[in-house]
């Protein structure tokens, strides 16, 4: 097949300040074995009702088709017929891709060259578990260089994972759209023996959600510095509120396997990141007196349509702003 330069813009984001819940104690994280579920002691103080749950499945038993090599987190294998795309892992200028025959994909074609599998209506996500930051929980926090760095119970990995399917949902939001993508570019660097664990070759997927979604936490609006424009919007969801948006993050090595994890930033550690909202003088509604230069605000929002993603085993996620109330 024929290979062609992506066209790739690398934005370096600088990590600001976010925000999680109120309280965090040390008990919120403990470890957990091969086969526990995710804990969400950080999120206690959630009702049941605003914690996004697994939905029930009904899936058919075998899909139509053949079985291939590919599989997915819990081991189910992927047929044929679930395939919608096979295309050059390599995007042109608009994000498009260059398609190959459906009946071209076979094993050899796949690890041979740089293509992508992709499957349209589903992804595995999971519940984040934990977040914290310095704001609101500066004794987990030591100052290293003038950054403050996490110091904290480190929360273990998690290999546990759920299939999310158009058409499930989660409180207010509905799946409006999901896909998962498998390619060779972990496995590639690996041995054989690691290419016979599930979701080895599930390396990117995406969520588009439909409804709206109100959350607490807290949002920085950027200054003009670097790649950003005066008026970016960044909220970092609290503990009472991360829990209600099942996201999606994978990373894989020999030990663990298909895995999600926390990771730091400059003040922040946790599961959850942040939720990228554009700039707010492109929104016609009340940002209640927030201006550029403002970090770590407390608000309750409510956010649009939110999307969220795994690229290259980094958790990014989308959305609109609809209101916004700064909690004094």
């Amino acid at each position: 097949m024929k290979k062609k330069h992506a066209l790739i813009i690398a934005l370096s984001l600088l990590c600001l300040t976010g925000c999680n819940s109120g309280e965090i104690s040390d008990s919120s994280i403990s470890s957990e074995s091969e086969n526990s579920t995710l804990n969400s002691s950080s999120t206690s103080s959630s009702s049941e009702s605003s914690t996004a749950t697994s939905p029930e499945s009904s899936e058919p038993e075998v899909p139509a088709g053949e079985p291939t090599f590919l599989t997915c987190p819990d081991g189910t294998v992927i047929y044929t017929s679930q395939i919608t795309k096979y295309q050059d892992s390599a995007a042109y200028a608009d994000g498009s891709h260059e398609q190959y025959p459906l009946d071209t994909f076979n094993k050899e074609t796949f690890i041979d060259n740089t293509p992508q599998v992709v499957c349209e209506g589903f992804a595995y996500g999971f519940i984040p578990r934990y977040v914290a930051n310095v704001a609101e929980a500066p004794d987990k926090f030591t100052e290293l260089d003038g950054i403050q760095v996490y110091s904290g119970e480190e929360l273990p990995p998690s290999n546990e994972y759920f299939k999310i399917k158009t058409g499930d949902k989660f409180g207010s939001l509905t799946v409006k759209s999901a896909q998962s993508i498998f390619s060779n570019s972990v496995a590639c660097f690996l041995p054989e023996e690691a290419k016979d664990i599930p979701g080895v070759y599930l390396t990117d997927g995406e969520i588009e959600y439909e409804g709206e979604i109100e959350m607490t936490g807290c949002i920085s609006v950027m200054r003009t510095e670097g790649y950003f424009a005066a008026g970016d919007l960044w909220f970092y969801p609290d503990g009472n509120s991360v829990s209600k948006l099942p996201i999606i993050q994978y990373s894989f090595d020999m030990d663990l396997g298909l895995h999600h994890s926390a990771h730091s930033s400059y003040g922040s550690y946790g599961e959850f990141d942040k939720i990228v909202l554009g700039n707010m003088f492109d929104y016609d509604i009340d940002f209640d007196g927030l201006e550029p230069g403002d970090t770590t605000v407390r608000v309750k929002i409510t956010i649009k349509d939110p999307v969220v993603k795994s690229i290259g085993g980094s958790m990014n996620c989308l959305g609109e702003p609809v209101a916004v109330e700064v909690l004094r």
